[in-house]
């Protein structure tokens, strides 16, 4: 009976991880194409797979993948150069998503979003908003999660940007803290896993 416990467990793990990285692997590629179609300067056919990604994810709720496209929606280069208008169309999909609660997006929001400001020049704008994200991102309760580490690890870098080197360091130190403690979790559910 236990084994067939095992073998049941294992094929809902399969199934789910199947499914979880199908979905991983489409929006990777998108975001692969979209970057190379960028490079080559295809800047029409990369607003039009843009624009039809940003529909699709909206229209399934995918918002950790809606997310990771504000890289695409806060580009100066499909912008025009308008960084103004990057920012703006930034800040809008990044509102967007923090109204949807969920914290996964709301992270990744924010960390592309601060970028976006970090690129024009915004340094403490970036560092703030990450700030305000930590609320968010405390709410991810896996404890395998290292989501609240890089939110530490990139306020570390802006700090350093800034000038701030104790803060900057303490904000590194804390990441890796948390990075230490993910792993720790890591391991025992792999031993544990591994005994059975």
């Amino acid at each position: 009976m236990k084994k067939n416990s095992r073998n049941i467990a294992f094929c809902l793990f399969v199934l789910i991880s199947t499914t979880v990285l199908h979905s991983q692997e489409e929006e990777a590629t998108t975001v692969k194409y979209l970057q190379e179609l960028v490079a080559q300067d295809s800047l029409q056919k990369a607003r039009i797979v843009l624009a039809n990604n940003l529909k699709i994810y909206r229209a399934e709720k995918r918002y950790d993948s809606l997310a990771n496209l504000m890289q695409f929606v806060g580009s100066f280069k499909l912008n025009n150069g308008d960084k103004k208008l990057s920012v703006k169309k930034a800040e809008a999909l990044t509102e967007e998503i923090r109204k949807t609660g969920n914290p996964l997006a709301i992270k990744i929001a924010f960390v592309e979003m601060g970028w976006v400001y970090s690129d024009v020049g915004q340094t403490q704008k970036a560092h703030d908003l990450l700030l305000t994200a930590i609320p968010y991102v405390k709410k991810i309760t896996d404890p395998k999660s290292t989501e609240l580490a890089s939110i530490y690890y990139s306020m570390g870098y802006y700090t350093t940007q800034l000038g701030n080197y104790p803060v900057s360091k303490s904000n590194y130190k804390e990441a890796l803290r948390l990075l230490k403690k993910a792993r720790q979790t890591i391991m025992y559910f792999i031993t544990k896993f591994t005994i059975l």
